[in-house]
Parts: structure tokens; sequence; C-alpha cells
């Protein structure tokens, strides 16, 4: 035990030590094995020159395998045999060329066929071995002849009915072979004719093995990759927000299906037929598709580092070579062979960048990919230089696979040090949570105890005054403002006692007094409360509970909390209709049912109505409140009592809550005060509140919208006694009703308010009045900032948090009302109440301005009262004056809503008529001349007058530079008018 003891404490200090050497190990056999399956032998292996290749120094048993590499001959144009060298008419050579190689100057595809030859000289050390040749699977179009015997065919020069023959790796046994003998290649041009791989020679079990140990190293890759990319796309369907698990999942399976295929030892050729069309798709597809998912990867973890035009184009380029490859056959797109070659790299030096930049800026797990792309673009480029036969650091081709293997494994180390550090900082937050939400319980608890005491006081004192406790005549405001403060204070300890209630709920701290019970009397009394209650509420309320039910075995209040909570759900979200209780045994139990005609509930939401702080509507116009706790704790009492409680409901129809309380096995002692106690605790629900609102003229007009009666009480008493005329709403309905009517000088609006929050209604307010012209005041109990900037959208002038100081109130009011009248002052002509000449010269400026912009016409009308002087010094300026604002009366009488008229200066006006041609101005202006000379003006008692009018009317045109050159025509068509007997309508020609 000791022992066992002893290494559990080894591996919880040195366990992730163990952990990085085993990680680390891993590594290192991953590259050894690439690394040892990959090398052919002594690095320092001779060369063929001029056609020998030279090989009596060399020891195939102990120095391995040789590749033939070096200056063969090279016969173009020409099929060539043994005997065809052996002729007295030798063939003449083309030139030597060097093999492995990806290209030269001559194409085969123009002569169709070609020869090449290299004679080999062996030491005579090597008798008795068993020789075998090893020809790659690029070389498919070919024949292969040792001396005088062919020993390999494939492609054309095999019969029609053996041509079918795909790609693969050919080991083909010699057996015993001469010191010197001779290589003779023939290829055709209808295949891949290039010989880019190398042909190896020596111990033909040597080339099995380690054609066997690089197929087995393939597979382990093949196999390793495809179980990774496996992971990562379950990963996916379980996470799917994590989008970048997906495409590292792609891209691990494409890599996979692209090495089974174009790995060097072609895996899929021991399982289908491989033609070298599909090669060919395969290879170049992988590699494309590989570059669409590391973009995609690296895009959706580092998008702020990712420009994403640079990610379309990567994408773009990618998939249009992909869309070609389908189109076109394989020997067309396979001519872009370099051009993809640039792209590859220049994607993956462009990805380093991207991964640098969020190196930069420490992002999660970048230091992991910094090193797997740093290592992909060092293994592309060599494998690039490769196999165009450039010399590179790296002795091997397929330096590719083993890069992708290690990106993908550092990939999968960065993805599981994010998720492990998601789990950390979720488990930490969880247990951070679970220590915030008990000390939130304390503090509510505790809270609640400490708000019991001054409630209490509150209520008790409040009650005894308004039972005569002072020994005087209280009046009546006072006594209203006394069951205000008595029903609000009523109302808090309501909700302390559910708050208590849920706390020791949850701590299963609640203890009960169980008793027998009578089911009928204790429903009676409730209702008889909600029927004090709800006079007016068109809800018939009913007990249809059966005389003879058995007694139930619960706690009495615990009991008149269960059902008054249902019962006042009921009530509440029944505007009209009914309520009715009823009841049936079942067993050991009787099931009571609350059942209603009201809104109903959706079925989906019926789970969540038992959840704390849960309510079907949480906006902010929610019609009815509550805290979201009276069903909750419903169903844990209800639970306490070994019962069962569940809801059927159905939008529209009403909804029915049916819940089991156990029968009692005792006799029931009948009590006397479970009505009257049930009446003192809950009579407090409606009380009766009014407000006295004084309806001076001469002061500013508020109106007050809220749905509480208490905080319009409140806000008009504060008011009222700051010499403000108050008009109150309880709803936004109401309240537009209401400025529709009447005129105000400010709103002071409740955010939340049934059916239409203040939100909303600042909102159709603002559809008729801008913000200078009724200012609006909006009162929140949320300072969360995005509900003060949502207030500010909808076009409030400012705020106020609840609970607020009634100094704040005051100066928020005086000021808008202040700036209201500042505003109006400096726009408005004070005599006749409509636009000065300022403000008129810049409404017609923004107007015109919007109107050249959309190609539309606009009009406008300067007047002048004809004779005005001679009435001025006739009756004096009072009656001047006076005539002035009948004028203007008689004007706005025709005009149309989107009109404006203004005082140009003196006796003369302005309207500006928007979108509307000379010929419909024509008409309203001769609507305004016959309307002002209709009837006299009076003057006194016994004086009349009629006053006319001349009018002149201008029109935008493609001519106006600017809105003045519309107030010139009108002046000129004006003068013109007054020039040619005044009382006319003359338009500027």
């Amino acid at each position: 035990m000791k022992i066992i003891f002893k290494w559990d404490e080894f591996y919880d200090i040195y366990g992730k030590h163990v952990a990085y050497l085993f990680i680390a190990l891993c590594l290192i056999g991953v590259f050894v094995m690439f690394g040892n399956t990959k090398s052919i032998g002594n690095v320092y292996i001779p060369l063929a020159e001029e056609g020998v290749l030279n090989l009596e120094d060399w020891d195939h048993k102990k120095e391995g395998i040789v590749e033939l590499k070096g200056e063969w001959e090279l016969y173009y144009g020409q099929v060539l045999n043994y005997k065809d060298f052996k002729e007295t008419n030798i063939p003449v050579m083309t030139s030597f060329i060097n093999l492995p190689e990806e290209k030269n100057d001559y194409k085969t595809n123009q002569q169709g066929y070609s020869t090449h030859r290299l004679i080999i000289r062996t030491s005579e050390n090597n008798d008795g071995l068993e020789m075998g040749i090893f020809i790659p699977y690029s070389i498919i179009s070919h024949r292969l002849m040792i001396n005088n015997e062919i020993i390999s065919e494939a492609g054309d020069f095999l019969d029609d009915g053996e041509k079918k023959d795909g790609i693969r790796n050919r080991i083909v046994y010699l057996g015993a072979i001469e010191d010197e003998f001779e290589i003779i290649l023939n290829l055709s041009s209808s295949y891949y004719s290039q010989i880019d791989l190398p042909i190896y020679i020596g111990d033909y079990y040597n080339l099995i093995n380690k054609n066997t140990n690089e197929k087995l190293r393939d597979m382990f890759f093949v196999g390793a990759l495809f179980i990774l990319g496996l992971y990562h796309i379950i990963l996916y369907l379980f996470l799917p927000q994590k989008k970048y698990s997906l495409f590292l999942g792609i891209l691990c399976a494409v890599v996979a299906i692209r090495t089974a295929f174009v790995a060097d030892t072609v895996i899929m050729s021991n399982f289908m037929n491989v033609p070298f069309s599909l090669f060919q798709f395969i290879n170049y597809a992988g590699g494309m598709l590989g570059i669409i998912y590391i973009a995609n990867f690296l895009y959706s973890l580092y998008e702020d580092e990712f420009p994403k035009g640079v990610y379309m184009f990567i994408k773009g380029y990618s998939l249009l070579f992909l869309i070609i490859m389908i189109v076109l056959p394989n020997h067309i797109y396979s001519k872009m062979k370099n051009i993809n070659n640039f792209f590859l790299i220049f994607s993956l030096i462009y990805f380093a960048f991207v991964i640098f930049k969020a190196v930069k800026v420490k992002r999660e797990g970048s230091y992991f990919m910094m090193g797997g792309i740093s290592f992909g673009i060092i293994a592309a480029i060599s494998d690039v230089l490769y196999v165009n036969n450039i010399d590179t650091v790296i002795s091997f081709y397929g330096m590719n696979s083993l890069a992708i293997m290690s990106f993908a494994f550092i990939l999968a180390i960065m993805l599981s040090k994010i998720f492990s550090n998601a789990f950390v900082s979720v488990e930490n937050l969880s247990i951070k949570l679970m220590s915030l939400d008990k000390l939130k319980d304390e503090f509510l608890a505790n809270t609640s105890h400490e708000l019991r005491t001054p409630l209490n006081g509150i209520i008790g004192i409040t009650e005894s005054l308004l039972e005569g406790a002072a020994a005087i005549e209280i009046p009546l405001s006072v006594k209203k403002n006394l069951t205000v403060v008595s029903s609000s204070a009523k109302r808090l300890s309501n909700l302390v006692n559910d708050i208590l209630d849920y706390s020791k709920l949850k701590h299963r701290d609640l203890q009960l007094n169980r008793k027998a019970l009578n089911l009928n009397e204790v429903v009676d009394s409730i209702l008889m409360v909600f029927k004090m209650s709800m006079e007016d509420k068109q809800v018939i309320l009913s007990n249809e509970i059966p005389e003879n039910i058995p007694d139930i075995y619960a706690d009495e209040d615990r009991l008149q909390q269960i059902i008054y909570n249902l019962v006042g759900n009921a009530v509440k979200f029944t505007e009209s209709g009914e309520v009715n209780v009823r009841a049936q045994a079942k067993g050991s139990f009787v099931e009571i049912i609350v059942e209603d005609t009201g809104i109903g509930i959706a079925p989906e939401e019926i789970e969540d109505i038992f959840k704390s702080f849960e309510q079907v509507d949480a906006s902010v116009a929610r019609q009815y409140g509550g805290t979201g706790l009276g069903l909750s704790i419903t169903k844990q009492l209800v639970e306490l009592h070994n019962g069962r409680i569940k809801c059927e409901s159905e939008i529209g129809i009403g909804s029915k809550f049916t819940f089991t309380m156990p029968v009692s096995l005792e006799g029931y002692d009948k009590r006397a005060v479970t009505r009257s106690k049930l009446i003192r605790n809950h009579s407090y629900e409606k009380a009766d509140v009014n407000m006295e609102v004084d309806n001076d003229k001469n002061k500013f007009k508020v109106l007050v919208v809220d749905d509480e009666i208490v905080n319009l009480q409140v806000l008009a008493s504060q008011l009222i006694l700051n010499n403000y005329n108050v008009t109150t709403a309880l709803s936004g309905k109401k309240a537009l009703k209401l400025i529709s009517e009447e005129s105000f000088d400010l709103v002071i609006l409740d955010v939340m308010m049934p059916k239409m929050s203040g939100y909303e209604v600042c909102k159709r307010i603002r559809e008729k009045f801008t913000l200078v012209d009724l200012p609006v005041l909006m009162l929140t109990a949320n300072s969360q900032l995005n509900n003060v900037c949502l207030g500010f959208e909808c076009g409030t002038n400012d705020y106020i948090i609840k609970p607020f100081e009634k100094s704040e109130l005051l100066a928020r009011i005086k000021t808008l009302i202040t700036m209201k009248n500042a505003v109006k002052l400096s726009v408005i002509d004070s005599l006749t109440g409509i636009f000065n000449r300022k403000h008129l010269f810049e409404l017609a400026e923004l107007l015109f301005n919007e109107h050249r912009a959309e190609k539309k016409i606009m009009s406008i009308i300067m007047m002048d009262i004809d004779n005005f002087k001679i009435l001025n010094d006739k009756y004096g300026h009072g009656i001047g004056d006076m005539i002035l604002k009948d004028i203007v009366t008689r004007c706005q009488e025709v005009l149309r809503p989107t009109d404006t008229i203004g005082r140009y200066g003196g006796e003369e006006f302005t309207v500006i008529l928007p979108n509307t041609e000379i010929e419909i101005a024509h008409k309203i202006a001769e609507r305004i001349r016959k309307n002002v000379s209709a009837k006299p003006i009076k003057i006194g008692e016994e004086n009349e007058e009629i006053v006319t009018l001349s009018l002149g009317i201008g029109e935008s045109n493609s001519t106006n530079k600017s809105v003045l050159d519309i107030f010139y025509e009108a002046d000129k068509a004006l003068y013109k008018a007054k020039s040619s007997g005044k009382n006319k309508v003359t338009t500027y020609q």
C-alpha cells in the first residue's frame, strides 16, 4: 500500500513531465520512422556516366540498394531491343539524359516512343545474390529488358485486353545476374513518359522489405489522419459553434485520402485499380482542397488577423482550379503544375504571416500554429525542389507527408489546449457562480429578515392612524395617502415573505405544521378575499368543491398560499370570464383543480412557468406584473406535501392547474380564524387610490404616465406642490389619446408598462412632435447603458433612474420645460405664434436641398395684407396686431398639414408648399385669399373691416441656384399682384 501511495504521489508531482516525455518520444519515433523508411543506404551513391554505371566497388550485401541515377543513353523516337544493339548498324543515339528528372528538352509525345539504355558493371562479390529491380509507379507505359529478357511490361506494350493495369509500384525478381548487363527501357507517350522517381536495383528481399515498411508507414499515416479527422468532426457535432473543429477534421480526411492514392507506395493500388487520370485528379484536387480548408480553419480562428479579401482570393483560385480539373482532361491542367506549386508556397507563407500576426497579439494557440506552419513551409519547398530535380537539404522525397501529419498533430494539440482552457474556465466560473448564488441567497434571506421589522412598523402605524389612533380628524386626502402607504408596505411585505419562502425551500429548511383541514372552507375564505378586491373585473369566481370531499392533511398556511397563488394567477390573466375551483378524491389523495378562461399559455412555455423568476412574458411591455416566484414556490410547497402539480393550457381558451394533497386520517377541528386572518393579510391588493389634480391653465401642464397608481400618486403630489398642472394616465394608449386631445409642456413616461412600453409610446409621440415641441422625460429602474441608449433612440429627451431624489426630478423637469420655451422663442414669432423669418428661411433651405436631390418641385407663396398701414393708422397698433393674428388663423384653416406658414416681416407672410407644383400652389393661394376676405373682421363692438390679401407664387426649377431665387420670384409675383389692383393671386412668369 505504501508503494502504491508513493506512486500516486510521484504522478501528482511529475505527472505532466511524464506526459511531455511520452509525447516527445512519440514524435521522435515518428521522425525516425519516416527517415529510416525513406533512406536508401549509403549517401555516396555511384552515378552513371555516359550510359555506364560502375558498381564494381559496390557491395549489395553490405551497402544495400542502389539508385540507377546518372547519364542514360537516349534514343528518341525509337523502340529498340537487345538485338538492335548487337547488329552491325548500331542505332544512332540522340543524347545522354540524366535520370531521374522531371523533364527534358525532348517531348516524347511528338514521336510517340523513346528508348533509354544503361550498362551496369557489378562486383564479383555479389555472386549468388538474388537480385531484384524496383520500378516506380510513375513509369506507367513501359517495357523493361535486361539483356535479351523482357522483365516488365505495362500500358501500350501490353495486349489490348491487358492495358487496364493501373498505377502501382513493381518489384521484379531477377535472380543471379552477370557481372555486366544492360537495361533497356522503352517508354510510350500515350501515358506519363517522364522518369521523375528513381529506379532501384539490389537484393530482392531488401527491396520487398523496403516497400513493405513504406506501405506500413503510409497506412499508419492515413489511419492516424482518418481517426484525427473523425474525432474533430464528431467534436463539431457536439459543439457546432466551433467551426474550426469541422475544418480541421475535413482537412485531415482530405490529406488522408490524397495520401492513400498518391503517396510513393500508392496504398490504394492494393485494393483497386488506380487509373492515371484518377491519380492525377486526386493529387491536384487534394492539394487545392487542403489549401481551402487550412484557409477556412485559420479564418475561423483568427478572423481579425486574416483579411477577408486575401481569404476569398485563396479560396477563389483553389475553387477555380478545381472546376478546371473537372471540365478539362488531365494532360491540360497538369501543365499548370508550376503555377500551382507557386500558389501552394505563397498560400503557406501567407498563412504563416497570419499566424505571426496572431502571435503578436497573443491569440490562443498561435505559438503552436507557428511551429506547425513553419515546418509545413520548409517541407513543401523541399518537395517542390525535389520533384524539379534540384538538390535539397533533405535527402528524401515525401517530407510533405511528414509535415502534414506534424501540422495536424500540432493543430490537434492546440485545439485540445483551447478546449481544456475553456473547460477549466467553465469549471472555475461554475464554482464562482455557485459561491455567488449562495451569497445571493444569504443576502436575500438576511435582507428580507431585516426588512420585516420596519415594514411591520409602517403597516402598524398607518393602520392605527386610519383607525383613529391620533384622536383628531384626519382629512380625506391624508387618509388616501395613508392608504397608499399601507398598501405599498403590505405589498412589499408579501414580496419579502415570498423571498424568505424561496430561500427556505431552496435550502430545505421549511417546516410543515400538518393537520386535518376542510378544503371547502379554505377555498371559500380565499375566494371571498378576491371578490372583495376585484370590483373592476368581470370575472365570476365559483367554488365547486363537493361538501363530502375528504379532509386533507396539510399545513394550513401553506395550503392557503398554494391556492391563493393559483387563484391569483387565474384572476390576473382573465380579463373577463370565469375562475372555478373544484376537487375530487383519488385514492389516498385529493385532486384539486383551479381552472380559468383567461389568455392561456403556449405549450412550449408550460414547463418554464414553474421555474424560479420565470414569466411567460418577460418583455419590457409585459401586461402583468410579478416576480416569477409564485408558481415556483407553489410547486415546491405541493411537492413538500408529497403531492404533484401540472398545468394544461391552450392559448385563448384558458388554463387548468391540477395539484394533489394527501387525505387526512384524523378528524377536522374547525377554526374560525382562517377567514379573518386571510382577509387581513391580503386585502391590500386593490387599495382605493385617487388623485386630486390642479387644473390651473396658467401653470405648465405635465402628463404623467405609469401603470402603478402609487407611482402616479407620488409624482402628482410632488409636482402639484411645485405649481405644475398634472394629468395622469395608467397606460400608453390612454396617454396617446390625451396627447391628441390636449396640449402638454412635458410628458413623464415610465418604461415598463402593460401592452405598450414606454419606448413604444415615445416613438409614437415622436411621429407627431419634435424633441422641442413636446419633451419626454423617461423613468426607468434599469440603469444599463443599452436600455438608456434605447430610450434616446426612441426619442426621449432625458431619463432618470428610479428610485430618484425629488430635487433631481424637479431640476430635470425645469430644465426640459425651460429648454422648450427657449427654443420656441428663438423660432416662433411672439405675436402670431407661427415661425419667424429666420427659422422660415432655414426650413425653406433644408426643403429646397432635399427636393433638388430627389428631383421634386416645391412652391413658395408670398402674402401681403392690402392697405394694412391705413388700418393700423386708423385703429392703432393694438387693433393692427389683432388683425395680424386673425389673418394667420384664417390662413391656417385652409392650409394642408404639410404646409408651413411663417411671418416674413410686418404684414407680410410666407407659406412653404413642399412637393407642390405651381398649378396646385395657385389653387391653395386662392383658397387663402377667399377665406381671408369671406367675412369682415370685427373691430370692437361697432366696427368691422373686410381685409384682403395679395399673393405671389414662385416655383423651384432647374435654373434656381438656391431657395433665395424662389423667394425672389414669389416676391416679384407679389409686387405684380399689388400693382395690378390688389386682392389677387399672381404667379411668376
